[in-house]
């Protein structure tokens, strides 16, 4: 996405009886605006919605440090206060791992304080359930995966106007990646990388993570040319590349619009397709897909 202010000029517009003008510039992608409480711009950035976060919580945890509230009073403000809403936003944000846990660093020290606890004790502790002798503090990135199952499964179920943006959009997902299982079926750490963030992409990162899957009755996938075909990033995750060079296959396997071996060849099966050829002129591919343009070797490269 490009900066628009870098396209177009700011906007003079005449809003007073003295006709003095205002000026009212475009807002870049980057830029997150504040709805319905969640704040979200149009290339997914979350640094808006992250230091709004962060900065709720480094109040919350000045006034807990410095107030004369006793553990019972602390924990409930905890519990009921901040961390409600802190998650209120989660569900529809693309917040990572890492940003939820630094949200809680403000909180978790002078909370432990206030509860009698020492501020280095394990976070396997301070997340645990009671059962097991933890605290049960909410996890943020917890409550964020779980928000985001509920609201999948939720609308998906319904069929409504959301749930059918979320099967486009997962579709989308399924076709950047490629790959002929469905998606949230597949391995995140084999996969994973070659997806653009997205909101689908953190439901599937969070779903590895608690080694889970949702299963789909009738999911999208890209359809076979023939009966044995090969699919052709699920063959190149096999083969010993680097993440660039198989980064570099997908893209040009996007720009064709292909998703098996067999829709790089014609009838015959055994020689490409013409207007194929710019699909084996990538410089970053560590193979010499020349020599094979015009050979049955072709075969051999995908198995």
């Amino acid at each position: 996405m490009i900066n628009t202010a870098d396209i177009y000029p700011p906007l003079s517009v005449d809003q007073t009886f003295e006709h003095k003008l205002d000026t009212i510039a475009l807002l870049n992608p980057t830029v997150g605006r504040k709805m319905l409480g969640a704040i979200s711009a149009p290339d997914g950035s979350t640094k808006d919605q992250y230091e709004e976060l962060l900065s709720k919580a480094k109040t919350w945890g000045a006034k807990i440090k410095t107030s004369y509230l006793h553990r019972f009073d602390a924990n409930m403000s905890l519990r009921q206060g901040i961390i409600k809403s802190l998650e209120y936003p989660l569900g529809v944000s693309l917040m990572t791992e890492r940003q939820c846990n630094a949200i809680m660093v403000p909180i978790l020290t002078p909370y432990l304080h206030k509860v009698g606890m020492n501020s280095k004790t394990s976070r396997d502790t301070i997340y645990g359930p009671n059962q097991y002798g933890g605290l049960q503090v909410p996890n943020l990135y917890t409550s964020n995966g779980i928000q985001k199952i509920q609201l999948f499964l939720g609308h998906f179920r319904k069929q409504d106007a959301t749930g059918t943006i979320l099967d486009i959009a997962l579709g989308t997902l399924q076709q950047e990646i490629g790959i002929s299982i469905p998606i949230l079926q597949a391995d995140y750490t084999q996969y994973g990388y070659l997806a653009s963030p997205s909101w689908c992409d953190c439901l599937w990162q969070f779903l590895h993570k608690i080694r889970g899957t949702i299963r789909l009755t009738q999911p999208w996938v890209p359809e076979k040319c023939y009966e044995n075909d090969v699919n052709i990033m699920e063959k190149a995750s096999t083969w010993d590349w680097p993440k660039d060079k198989l980064e570099a296959l997908n893209i040009s396997r996007l720009y064709m619009k292909v998703y098996y071996v067999g829709e790089l060849l014609d009838t015959s099966k055994t020689r490409l397709r013409h207007h194929i050829k710019l699909f084996f002129q990538v410089p970053s591919i560590p193979i010499n897909f020349q020599q094979y343009r015009n050979s049955p070797n072709i075969l051999k490269i995908f198995g």
